[in-house]
């Protein structure tokens, strides 16, 4: 029989917030992280993009790293994520246990790594040389550094590894680990999404498959996910932890539970690079309801993957509707991405913990800038500011460029 898996603990550090309380707030607000880019300057690469939903007025506090390591050293993508994993697990109140921390681990989702280094690095080295190159650059911008540096840090000696999957990494490794604790392998886990590639060929890279927004002039209302008059999405940055238990687990140790994660299906579109199949995720979702063996209308709440991008918009609606039948007009879905824009690999992992907040606080936050749904995007119950709802169960869903799809449904935690 499988193992019930609950969420005790929640971290974010995100583009409209360093904390959970700070970001949830914002997101219900429909504030936008938007802003000019301040990294680099984007001029000096010829770009047409000139704004991004940066990480604002972050530091790290030693209490937060591992010892011996100065927090400075660190790329951007592993402060933020031991910044989210030291306050999901002070949410929980989870103590270091070294005698059981076989049974304890980390799945986190990312993409290349610390991409920001890769490229300092690289024009340090064609301008000073060998002796320019940091010493420690190699092993901390690997993208499994950061789980590396968490299981230290937190003393996780169970099962541990890192997930890459694009867009849909984040997602990836919280139903992953949902799976560790089901089978009984694990009784704790870190999972979520980091990323941290706000940098001149990141952008450059977007830029070429003409996926990202060009309202430079107005960055607030850039990322506007389902609207009419959408014009791509606006790169995000930041990390997303959950933490994970057995249900068993946290009521021994009397923990406070946030809600339930009841169902997680993956797939692959098979098809195209970077344009998704809305067949393929229709059932990507049916395969999430029926690991959670529940039926489409016990779905409340979807929290979309809603990139602000004409085709994935489209893409996912006509999915949605395809899901839920004739259920899908009166099915609540918004996109946060509206806020936090694409945090990419990270966003599946900052998504699931607004998702956990929607059932946990009973509101349902908006797609910010949402003010015309487009007539793609028609069919459903659309929130465009925060109301109240009772939520039982939500769904969030990612779909990453190469094909990579992935769907987790959360509910409120009651003791039958």
């Amino acid at each position: 029989m499988k193992k019930r898996v609950v969420v005790t603990g929640l971290g974010a550090v995100t583009p409209v917030g360093l904390d959970v309380g700070t970001s949830w707030q914002a997101v219900l607000r429909g504030e936008s992280g938007a802003a000019r880019v301040t990294r680099f300057n984007p001029e000096k690469y010829g770009l047409n993009v000139y704004i991004a939903c940066e990480v604002k007025n972050f530091t790290l506090e030693n209490k937060i790293v591992p010892k011996g390591i100065n927090p400075k050293s660190l790329p951007l993508n592993s402060m933020y994520a031991l910044q989210a994993a030291f306050e999901a697990v002070e949410m929980a109140n989870l103590t270091d246990d070294t005698d059981l921390s076989f049974r304890r681990g980390c799945i986190l989702g990312t993409g290349i790594g610390a991409f920001e280094e890769f490229e300092k690095n690289h024009q340090a080295l064609l301008e000073g040389g060998y002796a320019k190159v940091k010493p420690l650059f190699l092993p901390f911008s690997l993208p499994s550094a950061t789980g590396g540096l968490i299981s230290i840090r937190h003393k996780l000696r169970g099962p541990i590894y890192n997930v890459s999957t694009a867009c849909a990494s984040g997602t990836h490794a919280i139903g992953e680990a949902m799976k560790i604790i089901q089978n009984g392998r694990a009784d704790v886990m870190l999972c979520g999404g980091v990323e941290s590639s706000i940098t001149p060929l990141c952008t450059a890279g977007f830029a070429k498959v003409f996926t990202l927004s060009r309202r430079n002039d107005d960055p607030s209302t850039a990322s506007r996910p389902f609207s009419r008059d959408r014009d791509g999405f606006v790169q995000g940055e930041g990390a997303g932890i959950l933490l994970l238990e057995s249900l068993e687990h946290a009521q021994q140790r009397g923990a406070n539970i946030i809600c339930e994660l009841v169902g997680y299906s993956l797939s692959a579109d098979a098809e195209h690079i970077t344009t998704g199949n809305p067949k393929i995720w229709c059932q990507t979702m049916r395969e999430a309801l029926k690991d959670s063996n529940i039926i489409p209308e016990t779905i409340d709440y979807v929290n979309a993957h809603g990139t602000s991008t004409e085709i994935n918009d489209k893409t996912e609606i006509e999915a949605i509707k395809m899901a839920f039948g004739s259920y899908a007009k009166n099915l609540s879905v918004s996109s946060t991405k509206g806020s936090t824009g694409h945090c990419l690999p990270a966003a599946g992992g900052l998504e699931a913990v607004f998702t956990a907040m929607v059932i946990k606080n009973k509101i349902v936050p908006p797609s910010a800038n949402l003010s015309e749904v487009g007539d793609d995007c028609t069919g459903v119950r659309h929130i465009q500011t925060a109301e109240n709802a009772e939520i039982e169960y939500a769904m969030s869903n990612s779909f990453g460029f190469g094909g990579f799809n992935a769907v987790i449904i959360m509910k409120r935690y009651c003791e039958d």
